[in-house]
């Protein structure tokens, strides 16, 4: 049975995937509960590399490769789920770095406990204060069409899926036990400070900021429209809930 199904698009410095795909074989005791599901681009000019990468005999985590057209992240995202097998969905980047050995055995307890619940680990950047890597119940991500999260190019998924299951649901749990490193920050003298930016927790010589500032506003307009509907997928969740709790 597995578990978690590990979401993941890649593009960009192979050395970030060698080091995610390395950390997530360590950290993770029991390989055959988990699957990694990776989403490449048919343009990527490191297509080849990356694949070699995921394909590595030493990399032992079931694993489904898909390969298309260029798409927007909240597309891509969608597109992965269809081929998910866990009975949570992790969202996950390429440019992360797994710290914690037994994870997998971690969220398996916590998701037993609290099975309508949305978990995220510690990113070592926004820490609690933003659910950046959410691990979700895929009986919501079904019952909701992934939250309407497809309109989104880039940005705020995880800021509708914190509103949603913090502000409405109250079900949203930060794991402070849960490490991951998230490698996207940079030296603050590196920053534009006329736009939005912040300075990494505990840390003020590094902080992040988006590397494509107008595909963050296109999408903060997508968000306040978004944020109207998030009543109307707590009641969507309760419904179906309730359905699996009478089944």
């Amino acid at each position: 049975m597995i578990n978690v199904s590990v979401l993941c698009p890649s593009r960009g410095p192979l050395p970030e995937l060698s080091g995610m795909l390395e950390s997530l074989a360590a950290c993770t005791a029991e390989a055959e509960h988990v699957e990694l599901i990776v989403r490449l681009d048919a343009d990527d000019p490191d297509l080849d590399g990356r694949l070699a990468l995921i394909t590595d005999g030493n990399f032992t985590l079931p694993t489904h490769v898909l390969v298309d057209r260029r798409m927007p992240m909240g597309a891509m995202t969608v597109q992965m789920a269809q081929y998910a097998r866990g009975r949570s969905l992790w969202l996950c980047n390429d440019d992360v770095v797994h710290e914690t050995y037994g994870w997998d055995r971690l969220v398996a307890e916590v998701t037993a406990q609290r099975p309508g619940h949305v978990f995220f680990p510690d990113d070592g950047l926004f820490g609690p204060e933003l659910a950046c890597f959410p691990l979700l119940p895929k009986l919501h991500v079904d019952a909701t069409g992934f939250y309407g999260i497809e309109r989104y190019e880039r940005y705020l998924i995880d800021s509708i899926i914190s509103d949603l299951y913090s502000f409405t649901l109250d079900r949203l749990v930060y794991l402070p036990q849960w490490k991951v490193r998230h490698l996207n920050a940079h030296p603050v003298s590196e920053v534009d400070q006329t736009r939005w930016f912040r300075t990494v927790k505990s840390d003020t010589t590094r902080g992040y900021q988006p590397q494509h500032p107008e595909v963050l506003e296109r999408d903060q307009v997508r968000y306040l429209e978004h944020v109207k509907s998030v009543q109307d997928m707590a009641n969507i969740i309760a419904c179906v809930e309730l359905t699996a709790h009478e089944a």
